[in-house]
């Protein structure tokens, strides 16, 4: 596995040939929802408002692109389903402006040994795997674990040294989500005596 220096620089932008195979790309807009700004998923077709349970409302990667300017969105974004092998990691605010990248996040670009990437925003990281959770979404502070039912935002841009390929890494992301999510052992009940 590479060794990622403190400040990992962006590199050419790419995306993984095996991730263009899919019909599973959508685009996504900047949009304020609840008083907050998000990123919302919209088709390639028609320039509304797309869903990541509606696969009529996805294209190809290459009609994507296209798309993205006729319908003035922000980027491309790619479903995960149940019918691929990837699964993906968000790591949110990890990045600051000038590219350096928090240990823990670097500590996870360099276990996972995948194709990583930087986020629209500049202040995340995605990484990309080949794996299924058991269960659903995992989400805790500021990293969300997702393998279907979600999207995420697709640049292509990659901090130097790391892999343009997605590899299989099922064993390493059940050993991270054991540390993430592990279930608190239960306080110990302590007896109370009363004397008389």
């Amino acid at each position: 596995m590479f060794r990622p220096s403190k400040s990992l620089e962006k590199a050419t932008m790419r995306i993984p040939f095996e991730l263009i195979q899919y019909k599973q790309w959508l685009l996504w807009r900047k949009a304020e929802v609840n008083g907050r700004t998000t990123k919302i998923p919209i088709s390639p077709w028609t320039g509304k408002a797309a869903a990541s349970n509606r696969p009529r409302t996805w294209s190809s990667y290459r009609h994507a692109r296209y798309a993205c300017h006729l319908h003035q969105c922000g980027g491309v974004g790619f479903v995960f389903t149940d019918a691929d092998p990837f699964c993906g990691i968000d790591l949110d605010h990890c990045r600051d402006n000038d590219g350096t990248i928090a240990p823990a996040a670097l500590d996870w670009i360099e276990r996972f040994g995948s194709y990583a990437e930087i986020s629209p925003s500049g202040s995340g990281v995605h990484i990309l795997i080949k794996a299924k959770l058991s269960g659903s979404g995992r989400r805790t502070g500021k990293v969300e674990i997702y393998d279907s039912g979600r999207y995420f935002t697709i640049t292509g841009t990659r901090p130097s040294e790391t892999p343009l390929a997605i590899h299989d890494r099922q064993d390493v992301l059940e050993r991270l989500t054991a540390e993430l999510f592990a279930i608190p052992s239960p306080r110990p009940t302590v007896a109370i005596l009363q004397t008389r």
